[in-house]
């Protein structure tokens, strides 16, 4: 597990001088990473990633009951309640955006999570737009081969499990492969496979930590598992440990980018 976050103990001549001067840990990394989010921005982020769908939820549950008690206002409800889910859309394409800029940030050496879109300001919101749906892409990709399979199949069976475990396994390399190449070149899958084999032991237990929590807390939201009075909590813990396996992930780059030998 040292070669996963500590750059220090990789015993690699890492070439610090070509690199811009980035803050040190206060605490021991297996600690220090989970403090990712605790700055000014990233808490900041987590507040409006979490409260504005709840605010937005309640407006258009009130624009539906308007609607039902006033008909004649019935069209002009409808229309506000299709901006409510426009602007969801807009919230759910930054909060993405802002987890791909974790990763780029931390690649780079960061420590704390970034402001949105400040990897890169020159950036116009078509450049976010891309780094989007790349990320969405990624997702889709491996998904693919376990979706295709049950769809033609329509039984969940060893193969089905070995094919989503695959997917989800190569998923982290694939979604740092694209984010770092800023093109779904980085989905070559020649390279993802080198890149696997160079650094199986560090990426093993990251890519185990980047899935397992991740996949059991949403499989808890969506099954609706959760009392009510827990779903904001649960998913304030989704979306905290979303940012802090994104800082994982790019810092894993940071520590083996020799080994990766990407660029």
């Amino acid at each position: 597990m040292s070669d996963l976050l500590g750059p220090d103990l990789l015993g690699l001549d890492l070439d610090r001088d070509r690199r811009p001067e980035v803050p040190q840990r206060r605490l021991p990394w297996p600690l220090d990473v989970w403090l990712f989010p605790f700055n000014e921005a990233g808490l900041t982020m987590l507040a409006v990633f979490l409260l504005l769908p709840l605010a937005l939820n309640a407006l258009a549950w009130f624009l539906y009951l308007v609607g039902q008690m006033a008909p004649v206002l019935y069209v002009l409800a409808l229309f506000l309640r299709f901006m409510v889910f426009f602007f969801w859309a807009i919230i759910g394409f930054a909060y993405v955006c802002y987890l791909l800029q974790s990763i780029q940030a931390s690649a780079e050496g960061q420590i704390r999570a970034p402001e949105l879109l400040s990897v890169g300001q020159d950036e116009d919101y078509l450049g976010a737009m891309g780094h989007i749906l790349r990320g969405i892409g990624v997702v889709a990709v491996c998904v693919a081969p376990a979706s295709v399979y049950f769809l033609v199949t329509q039984r969940p069976d060893a193969v089905l499990i070995l094919l989503a475990a695959g997917g989800l396994y190569i998923l982290p390399m694939a979604l740092l492969s694209v984010v770092m190449e800023e093109s779904l070149v980085g989905l070559n899958p020649v390279r993802l496979l080198v890149s696997l084999l160079r650094t199986v032991m560090p990426y093993t237990p990251l890519a185990i930590m980047f899935v397992v929590p991740l996949v059991g807390m949403i499989a808890l939201l969506v099954l609706g598992i959760l009392p009510w009075f827990l779903a904001l909590p649960a998913r304030f813990f989704v979306m905290y440990v979303q940012l802090v396996m994104a800082h994982l992930l790019g810092w894993f780059y940071y520590c083996n980018e020799e080994r990766l030998d990407w660029f």
